[in-house]
């Protein structure tokens, strides 16, 4: 790929993170100036921060938390093939964001410190599936926007990209299955 190739890369990066912040504020606001439904959204936080039915499939999450990277991961494959497949990906990073800042603010508005508690016990997941997202997504939309040529140069560099982004995929997926719930047992105990 070319140093302007790079450079669009770059600058895709930083746009997916503005992006996905913007998804963030959003979803927050959006918690926040919900009115109807809140009750069945306040219910069911409350019920998962008390520990929910106490038996918790760490298996289960993890596979489908790799189900839903996976379909990330073939929705930016497939966007890169085509120009405006960098709309996609940036919409894709708006809702992964979005769907962060609407949990984490109906998890601290409901339950409160505790809320606080578990939303800091989601970071590592949530930063290695972010990092896999930013860097997949920028890969794929720098691709996606630069032209036809040097196709072998480019399928080398989004081949390295995507080797990187299943990897932190596959970390989230575990941090989600496994250490985010253990964590959370363990302070859900420790709370109350």
């Amino acid at each position: 790929m070319s140093d302007k190739g790079y450079d669009i890369v770059k600058k895709f990066y930083v746009l997916l993170i503005v992006v996905s912040a913007l998804g963030a504020v959003l979803g927050a606001l959006y918690y926040v100036n919900l009115n109807a439904s809140k009750d069945n959204i306040n219910n069911y936080v409350t019920y998962f921060a008390n520990g929910g039915s106490g038996s918790v499939d760490n298996m289960k999450i993890m596979v489908a938390s790799l189900k839903g990277s996976l379909v990330v991961t073939v929705i930016f494959t497939l966007a890169s093939l085509i120009k405006p497949g960098m709309i996609a990906i940036a919409a894709i990073t708006l809702r992964r964001g979005f769907i962060y800042g609407f949990t984490n603010a109906a998890m601290m508005s409901v339950v409160g410190v505790k809320g606080i508690y578990i939303t800091l016990l989601r970071l590592p997941e949530m930063f290695f599936m972010l990092l896999g997202m930013f860097a997949l997504g920028a890969a794929a939309g720098g691709i996606s926007v630069s032209g036809r040529g040097d196709i072998r140069g480019k399928i080398k560099f989004f081949n390295i990209f995507l080797i990187i982004s299943l990897t932190t995929f596959c970390a989230a997926a575990v941090c989600e299955g496994f250490l985010t719930t253990i964590f959370m047992n363990t302070l859900l105990k420790w709370l109350t």
